[in-house]
C-alpha cells in the first residue's frame, strides 16, 4: 500500500513528531558554522530561476522523462533555521495537469560545504496523512570529501493514521553522499561550473498495525544535485525506485516515479 512509501517522497521518509536527539544534531556533518566565500549560495533576495519538470519512470539506472509542467523559485531574505543562517528559497511548481505546489528550500553554506534543511516523513498518501517526524541539516556538497554520511538517525514515537487508527512508529534513515564529478552545464547560453552530488538514502519504519501485528517496511532510493556555482541549483533528480512488497501491507511491489526539475533561465539580483 502507497502509504508507507512514507520516508520517499519528501525529499521523499526524506527531501519525516517527536525527534531522537541526534536529528538536529551535525555529528556526522563536517561543516564549518562560521560561513566563508560562499560559492552557491550567493543570488541575493529576490533572484529568480525557473525551472522545467519532468516525471521519471522506469529504472534509476535508466529512467524515461515526460515534461510534467515547470516552475520558478524566488529567493527571500535569509533566516535562522536549525541555529544557521540559511538563504531560503520559495518554489511554486505547475504540473501538466494543472497542478500546483509549492515548497521551500532552505540552504547554509561554510567552508566550502553546502548543507541542506531536510524534510524526514512523507506527504498525504491514500487514506494516510501526512507523517512529520523532523528536519535535519544534511550536506550536500563537500569540497574535499569524496562521500559522507549527511545523515545517520533514528526517531522514535512517530504519530501517524493509518485506517482510522491512530499509531506510532520508530522511523529510522541513513543518508550516504557522494560526489560524481564538476560538469559544466549551459542554462540559456550561459556555461555554468557544477558539482554534481548524490545521495543514497536508506529508510524503514516500524509499527504495530492492528489486525496486522508488528510491521516494517523498508525502502532504497538515490537524490541527485547539480548546484552551480555563483548560481544554485541547477538541476535536481529524484530517481525513480520499486517500493518492496511486504504483506498484508504492501501485498506486491509498486513502482514509485522520479521527479526531474532543470534550470532554464535566471535573473540573479544585484
Amino acid at each position: 500500500m502507497k502509504l508507507f512509501a512514507l520516508a520517499a517522497l519528501a525529499a521523499a521518509v526524506v527531501g519525516l513528531g517527536a525527534c531522537s536527539s541526534d536529528t538536529d544534531t551535525d555529528t556526522d556533518n563536517p561543516t564549518d558554522p562560521t560561513p566563508t566565500n560562499p560559492e552557491f549560495t550567493v543570488a541575493k533576495s529576490g533572484s529568480t530561476f525557473q525551472y522545467d519538470q519532468f516525471v521519471l519512470t522506469g529504472t534509476a539506472a535508466s529512467p524515461t522523462a515526460a515534461p510534467n509542467g515547470s516552475g520558478v523559485a524566488t529567493v527571500g531574505a535569509n533566516a535562522i533555521v536549525g541555529e544557521r543562517t540559511a538563504q531560503v528559497i520559495f518554489d511554486a511548481f505547475l504540473s501538466a495537469a494543472n497542478e500546483p505546489s509549492l515548497d521551500t528550500n532552505q540552504y547554509h553554506e561554510a567552508g566550502g560545504v553546502l548543507s541542506k534543511w531536510y524534510r524526514i516523513g512523507s506527504p498525504a498518501l491514500g487514506n494516510l496523512p501526512a507523517i512529520v517526524a523532523g528536519k535535519a541539516w544534511v550536506v550536500a556538497s563537500h569540497p574535499t570529501l569524496s562521500s559522507w554520511t549527511a545523515l545517520d538517525t533514528t526517531i522514535s514515537n512517530v504519530s501517524f493514521t493509518y485506517g482510522g487508527f491512530p499509531l506510532t512508529g520508530t522511523v529510522k534513515m541513513k543518508i550516504m553522499g557522494n560526489k560524481v564529478g564538476t560538469p559544466d552545464v549551459t542554462v540559456d547560453g550561459k556555461t555554468i561550473s557544477t558539482v554534481h552530488t548524490r545521495f543514497n538514502v536508506e529508510a524503514s519504519i516500524q509499527s504495530e498495525v492492528p489486525v496486522f501485528g508488528p510491521v516494517s517496511i523498508s525502502l532504497a532510493f538515490s537524490e541527485e544535485h547539480w548546484f552551480g556555482k555563483n548560481v544554485g541549483l541547477v538541476r535536481y533528480e529524484r530517481l525513480p525506485f520499486v517500493l518492496p512488497a511486504t504483506p498484508p501491507i504492501i501485498p506486491a511491489p509498486q513502482d514509485i516515479p522520479g521527479r526531474r526539475i532543470v534550470l532554464k533561465a535566471y535573473v540573479l539580483a544585484p
